[in-house]
């Protein structure tokens, strides 16, 4: 019972949202591709989920290689559909999916991955693979993106890493960085309440806790390269 609530805390493999379109399995050329999705019915809710970036991916569940977000800052609690385009220079024909990284309304960063589907007629040089199973990586949920007001530890996943039990433990992630400052130094509280500790002041005994776990991303950025070119570069002579 432990292990099955912990893996519902952790969410490796909660989909909030579940791609219709294009389905499973399903061939598709490549170019102009309309996408539909729907709520999965897992936690956290369709409803919930804001400025998502769609990256088109390839390879397999363990090595995942990123091509090219397809489109950004999209609302998918406001949206079930999106035309993107996905050029048929990007690779060969083969298999791709989609990862969606999307931000809650409360500031959690969730990543969810889309089955497989072939894209034909592809013309690229990097090489999709072929022959997988139509299921796609697990994705990444922040365990404060799980929560409900049914779960037994604090519904907005405040004060939850006190009130576990056993060898492991979720710790609750940080949010999202604001673009400003605003709490006062004098009068800001903790985001989440601390918890309490014992001193060791004696050989110890076998540790109550072994294991923490965390989100592994609670943010996300774009790099860019710049194509500025070099000044040049002019020696002075003297004499």
């Amino acid at each position: 019972m432990k292990l099955l609530r912990l893996f519902a805390l952790v969410g490796a493999a909660v989909a909030d949202v579940l791609l219709t379109s294009p389905a499973a399995g399903s061939s598709l050329a490549g170019g102009s591709i309309t996408l539909q999705w729907t709520d999965s019915g897992a936690l956290p809710a369709l409803s919930s989920l804001k400025n998502a970036d769609i990256v088109l991916c390839t390879g397999t569940n363990t090595n995942i290689q990123t091509l090219l977000t397809v489109a950004g800052a999209v609302a998918l609690n406001t949206r079930t559909s999106l035309t993107v385009t996905i050029p048929p220079t990007i690779g060969t024909t083969g298999q791709y999916f989609l990862k969606f990284i999307s931000t809650t309304t409360s500031g959690l960063v969730v990543t969810t991955f889309s089955s497989r589907f072939t894209l034909t007629g592809m013309t690229g040089t990097l090489v999709a693979n072929t022959g997988l199973s139509n299921g796609g990586p697990a994705g990444t949920t922040p365990a404060g993106a799980t929560a409900s007001a049914t779960t037994t530890l604090a519904t907005s996943g405040l004060g939850m890493y006190a009130s576990q039990t056993g060898l492991t433990r979720v710790a609750p992630p940080q949010r999202k960085v604001g673009t400003a400052i605003t709490a006062n130094p004098a009068t800001a509280q903790p985001m989440y309440p601390t918890s309490t500790y014992a001193p060791y002041l004696a050989v110890a005994p076998t540790p109550a806790v072994m294991t923490t776990l965390t989100a592994s991303q609670t943010w996300a950025y774009t790099s860019y390269e710049n194509g500025a070119p070099a000044a040049q570069f002019v020696a002075s002579a003297h004499l």
